[in-house]
């Protein structure tokens, strides 16, 4: 082992799986192993053709020097086809939720996120893998929303072939926006669900990403909101000559008026109107103004379609090429968003003014006016960030659309574009169709063959293996059951209702009114799944005292895993609500 680990690099704990994998699966070392074979074998596993087309497609957009650039996705309609046809929790997953609707013919509502990816060193000076990857999913799955399984890969495009484009993100956006719209609109059928129609409705991302994709100039423009119309920037000293312009930095929120869809295209329109008569730096002074860039390539700017967004409290677009535009909105929370699993509201502002569990919407609204109070009286006003002002609008968005979405699972997401976009080192014309069908294919086996419901999937993850005696015997014990004529199955990590627990995870299990702190060990599943855990007694704040006493849990019963350090015979845990 020792020659074989020192051979080539690799980790030690991907030379530890690969073994493994060998040990279980004897018939590979009847395979050919070269990397060219390894290429072709993953290939072939992601090449779909169903009754909608191919998986991979490809989209041509305009390059700034006119020639087209084309970037490869995969079919939204062909995706979710395929993965209802693989996975039956995932089938089961869309037909609950299709039973659920009334009436039959309402339209699901499609969520898209967008960010930039840095994969490989992020401190080499040339960073040629850096990405955009583009995920979307449907908003009717809900609390199944916190799992990044659910969250499909539409396309990964280098960053050099965005700045290639003619407005850059906006153009790409447009795009993608028009194809998940389109995809849906008269419904497809989706074998063992039914007709499934869905319209394009929400898109979340960070502040850079929001400012690319619509075109706004943010805190480098006058009107630093694209949500308000009258805010302005406390810098530009606006809001001293009245016209009813509001500085940003203002707590009361009554005094901001909200964009609608005849203002903002207003200001759309205008900028269209002018931009051939005014010089560039004329131009240019009209755009600071109105904190709005221009571009004919963009999603607010595409005049030959008309495709452009709809502020209604929320940002949005529809993907059709019609002037009716259909809500589709758009969370202004940034990333960092957790409080509870995947609907949630924004962790380090919310922590920050001592909240850490659902609240109200009269509440949120509240604290968000108290926090930017607050930091004025402790700073300055000089020093209020347009971010302050942009958390004004959770309480309206949550009104507006019920709930806020974390990004934390679009950063758990982003692991798999990591692993294979750093372990590629050829960064040719090929790279990104082939992280795009590698990001593709890693969901697809892990969803292939799942059982029970995305929405509460309890098992164990493989390797699954047959339970040694000694385990058979302490879970009869533990629980009273005869597993006798029972089989009897282990793994080192299993499923939670959202996420994995693995191996010395520190976890939170809850039964009725008994909380428990534990350390798992072990997953095993006879007939129903249980965990032996180490209970561990409270300490003192934040600390629990580390035992070694086993005892077995319904893996149900797990409602999360939490972070801690070792501190003698201590752990310090970070403080989290479930």
């Amino acid at each position: 082992l020792a020659n074989l680990a020192g051979n080539s690099y690799v980790s030690s704990s991907a030379l530890a799986k690969i073994l493994e994998s060998v040990k279980h699966n004897p018939e590979l070392l009847n395979e050919s192993t070269s990397r060219y074979t390894l290429k072709r074998r993953r290939e072939e596993e992601v090449v779909v053709t169903g009754i909608y087309g191919d998986l991979v497609k490809e989209m041509h957009c305009t390059g700034k020097d006119g020639n087209p650039v084309t970037i490869c996705y995969a079919d939204p309609v062909v995706t979710v086809d395929h993965l209802a046809r693989i996975s039956p929790a995932y089938r089961e997953t869309l037909r609950h939720k299709a039973a659920r609707c009334s009436p039959v013919d309402q339209a699901w509502q499609i969520c898209v996120y967008a960010d930039e990816v840095l994969p490989g060193n992020v401190l080499r000076a040339v960073s040629s893998r850096k990405c955009w990857a583009v995920y979307w999913t449907f908003l009717q799955l809900e609390e199944a929303l916190g799992s990044e399984l659910c969250w499909n890969t539409f396309t990964v495009a280098t960053s050099d072939q965005v700045k290639r484009l003619e407005d850059g993100l906006s153009q790409l956006m447009r795009e993608v926006f028009r194809r998940l719209g389109g995809g849906f609109q008269d419904g497809v059928y989706i074998e063992g669900v039914g007709i499934l129609k869905a319209e394009l409705r929400l898109m979340i991302s960070d502040e850079g990403a929001l400012k690319q994709t619509l075109m706004c100039k943010g805190a480098s423009g006058n009107k630093c909101c694209i949500m308000c119309r009258n805010c302005v920037l406390h810098a530009s000293e606006l809001w001293k000559h009245g016209d009813g312009l509001v500085s940003h930095v203002e707590h009361e929120f009554g005094r901001f008026r909200r964009h609608s869809d005849e203002t903002l295209w207003s200001v759309c329109d205008h900028l269209a109107a002018k931009k051939p008569h005014l010089r560039k730096g004329e131009f240019a002074q009209l755009e600071q103004s109105l904190g709005m860039n221009f571009g004919t390539h963009g999603c607010l700017f595409d005049l030959e379609e008309n495709l452009a967004p709809n502020i209604h409290g929320s940002v949005g677009l529809d993907a059709l090429p019609t002037r009716s535009r259909s809500d589709v909105a758009e969370s202004i929370c940034n990333r960092g968003e957790s409080c509870h699993s995947g609907i949630q509201g924004k962790a380090c502002w919310l922590h920050s003014i001592g909240l850490s569990v659902f609240v109200s919407l009269r509440e949120l609204s509240r604290l968000s006016q108290k926090h930017l109070r607050n930091s004025k009286l402790a700073y300055s006003e000089d020093d209020v960030l347009p971010k302050h002002h942009f958390t004004q609008h959770l309480g309206p968005l949550l009104r507006s659309q019920g709930y806020l979405l974390s990004c934390f699972t679009h950063e758990r997401r982003h692991k798999f574009v990591k692993l294979y976009g750093t372990a590629s080192r050829n960064v040719n014309a090929k790279w990104s169709r082939n992280l795009l069908l590698e990001t593709s294919l890693a969901q697809f086996q892990r969803l292939e063959g799942m059982e029970g419901s995305l929405l509460r999937n309890v098992g164990l993850e493989p390797p699954i293996l047959p339970a040694p005696d000694v385990v058979r015997q302490s879970l009869e014990l533990c629980t009273g059951m005869s597993l006798a004529h029972t089989i009897v199955e282990y793994a080192l990590q299993a499923r939670i209702q959202f996420g994995t627990c693995r191996r010395d995870d520190l976890v939170r299990c809850a039964s009725g009114s008994e909380v428990v702190y534990g350390q798992v060990h072990l997953r095993v599943r006879a007939g129903e799944c249980w965990s032996m855990i180490s209970p561990w007694e409270t300490a003192g704040k934040n600390q629990l005292r580390i035992k070694h006493d086993s005892v077995w849990v319904p893996t149900e019963t797990v409602q999360g895993v939490l972070t801690w350090k070792k501190e003698g015979v201590t752990a310090l845990i970070t403080p989290q609500r479930f």
